[in-house]
This record gives C-alpha cells, structure tokens and sequence, in this order.
C-alpha cells in the first residue's frame, strides 16, 4: 500500500547557502528553529545532563547540537503515523523495509558499546555488568530511528541526549518501559563510529575536503 512522505531538514541554515537547495531538492517543510548554537547553550546541556542523569549512572550521551535544533522548533510537528530520523551522512547497505524494524515502537539501531571500552572492561556481551546497557541503556546515538505516533512528543524532547535518551525516557516518562522500544540488532552491540567498528545498517557518506 503507498504511503504519503513528507519531509523535513534540519540543520544549520545561517550562512549555509546550501540549505534552501536542500528544500527544494527533497520537498522538505522550512521549519521555524534556531539552527546555531551558542557554547553557553551547550554547556549548559552538558551541566543539565551530569545533574539530571550523570550522577545515576549515564555517561557519555553525545554532543547536542541536532538536539538543541528540534528542542527550539516554533512550528507545530506535522502529522504522521510513522516518523522516520536519518542522519543526512548517511548511506543504508540495504532498504528500510528490509531492515527489522517494529512500526508500533520506538527503534533503535542497537545497544552501544564502545569498542575500546569493551576491551578495556572486558565486555563480550549486554549483559555484562559494565556494559553501557547493564548501566543505562545505551543504545546508538542519533543515526536511524523510526518511531511510532504515540512517542513522538517523547521521543523529541529527549533526542538531544543520544546514546542515554532511551535511558531518559524510561526515567522521565511513566507511561514508557522497555517494551515500547525495539532493538533492530537485538542483543548484539555496536560503536556507532564506523571508523572503530563496522556495522550492518549504515555506512558514512562523506566527502574528503581538501585544504
């Protein structure tokens, strides 16, 4: 059965001449954000972060500049059943509908660990008492997410924490626990950082630039 697609970009748009190309291009809404972000903004995530989920057990959860951008959008988030996040440097090795992904939830690509860390901790599987699953529920940072109508509102206050958002959610919503989220590698984890580890889902698409 189709589907009606819209799209959406968010990113920098200040001094960024690419950007109403990139509208046009895809078709996307202009939405009303602050796509800058100041250091004192950052810092005051970061500090938000060590008070509110540091200090019960998350470590590490990103770098919030994608989140910072949806926390200030001023339109009303258009209506869908479905809504799909992709990192725009991005390349899938294989099509979204092959791909195991559960519609009626909240996915996430898999449950992180670093691949220094692993070694240094001695971390083999999820369930191992150090690992960032065993801690907090680290799963992969902001790559791909498909998540259901009902998470929405949720799911994009808490986009911003990255690897510690699913973390989050189960802290600060009552209505969410484990089974409204899926893991699309299951129990196998992953280092986002392709560079570190490849993975199944994704690789990078970037240009070299030369200086």
């Amino acid at each position: 059965m189709p589907h009606d697609v819209e799209n959406t970009i968010i990113k920098k748009k200040k001094d960024n001449p690419k950007y109403q190309q990139y509208l046009k291009m895809y078709d996307a809404h202009d939405m009303d954000y602050n796509g800058n972000v100041s250091d004192h903004e950052i810092e005051s995530m970061i500090n938000y972060f060590k008070i509110r989920y540091e200090r019960f057990g998350a470590f590490s959860f990103g770098y919030p500049i994608q989140g910072f951008r949806f926390l200030t959008i001023q339109d009303a988030i258009p209506t869908a059943d479905i809504y799909i996040f992709i990192r725009c440097d991005l390349t899938l090795k294989k099509p979204l509908d092959q791909i195991d992904i559960n519609y009626n939830k909240i996915n996430y690509l898999w449950k992180e660990e670093g691949i220094h860390r692993a070694e240094q901790e001695g971390i083999t599987t999820a369930d191992h008492p150090n690992s960032g699953w065993s801690q907090h529920h680290r799963v992969c940072g902001n790559m791909l997410h498909v998540v259901n109508k009902k998470y929405i509102k949720s799911f994009l206050t808490h986009f911003w924490l990255e690897h510690c958002s699913m973390h989050a959610m189960l802290k600060d919503c009552d209505s969410i626990t484990l089974e409204d989220f899926h893991i699309v590698c299951g129990d196998t984890m992953y280092d986002s950082c392709i560079e570190r580890q490849p993975n199944p889902i994704f690789q990078h698409s970037r240009k070299k630039v030369e200086k």
